[in-house]
């Protein structure tokens, strides 16, 4: 209810699945003029492609560990206490480069946490494929940073193999495989 005050602890909050980690929701989406959620994105695993969102911002604020960022094609890592804004427009992308483990703060606009809990739920349902994820961009105003469906890239707990049936190791986005069995590396995650 908006108005309500909020006040929770570490890994506290409403907890969803982001499609590689849970998160817990700090603020919710349409409570305020921004919603939060905590995440703990695992080490080693590609983040999302490179993307957009055409009218909203992003931010995020690192608990601990170390986060990778791609900015309009530069990379910065940022350890713990560091933060770094995205306004809309920017490309972007982020992952944990591993070893540790990273618990960071996810600030933006409302759409942003709606888009990730949209994409999580259908990675539950197994229903992530090319077609619904770029429909979820659509839907929340974002594009990813190269167009047409070889860009697309779908991470999906289910999804064990790319398009082409070359096995990924673990959770993986299924062109990113296909991307590296052709040698690219383009928009692979970072």
């Amino acid at each position: 209810m908006p108005g309500d005050v909020v006040v929770l602890g570490p890994g506290e909050g409403r907890r969803f699945w982001t499609s590689v980690s849970h998160a817990a929701v700090k603020v919710e989406s349409g409570s305020a003029d921004f919603s939060v959620f905590e995440s703990s994105p695992p080490p080693g695993l590609p983040g999302p492609a490179p993307h957009v969102h055409r009218s909203y911002d992003e931010a995020w604020f690192i608990i601990e560990g170390t986060m990778e960022f791609l900015l309009d094609g530069q990379r910065e890592r940022q350890g713990a206490g560091g933060f770094v804004f995205v306004p809309r427009g920017v490309v972007h992308s982020f992952a944990n480069p591993g070893p540790a483990e990273v618990r960071m703060l996810v600030i933006g606009s409302s759409p942003a946490q709606m888009m990730v809990e949209e994409v999580g739920r259908l990675s539950e349902a197994g229903r992530l494929s090319p077609d619904t994820i770029m429909e979820v961009y659509r839907r929340h105003d974002s594009a990813l940073a190269r167009g047409g469906e070889s860009g697309l890239l779908v991470r999906a707990l289910s999804v064990k193999q790319d398009n082409a049936g070359v096995p990924c190791p673990g959770l993986c986005w299924p062109v990113t495989c296909l991307e590296r069995r052709r040698g690219s590396t383009g928009g692979a995650g970072i």
